[in-house]
């Protein structure tokens, strides 16, 4: 996706699981999302009272930080098409934005 007005990120990956085959199925519908691991919000704030200090964080580009294993990277093919025009194909080998399990993989790994 291209954002010319971001000062940040002005070219992002969008990678889109839910997006059906030819056959009407998306990568979501056969992928197992896995149970939730984040811990409640509000349960986290309570636990800060009995300590003096607490530090709080947010992984930048977290996702991009895990590998998946080689053999489930074809499941991962984004199209690029370059300033001439042509298309290539990558497999992307990083857990990926827009896939369902994403949040289960990397919190896993965390942990």
């Amino acid at each position: 996706m291209l954002n010319p007005e971001s000062t940040t990120t002005k070219l992002r990956v969008v990678f889109n699981a839910s997006s059906p085959s030819n056959n009407g199925v998306s990568l979501n519908d056969i992928l197992h999302a896995g149970p939730v691991l984040q811990s409640d919000i509000t349960i986290q704030i309570l636990k800060w009272r009995y300590f003096r200090y607490v530090c709080s964080v947010d992984i930048e580009k977290m996702y991009r930080h895990v590998w998946v294993d080689p053999k489930h990277s074809p499941f991962q093919r984004i199209l690029f098409r370059n300033s001439e025009g042509h298309i290539r194909d990558f497999e992307l080998h990083t857990v990926t934005f827009g896939v369902n399990c994403a949040p289960f993989l990397v919190i896993r790994v965390r942990q």
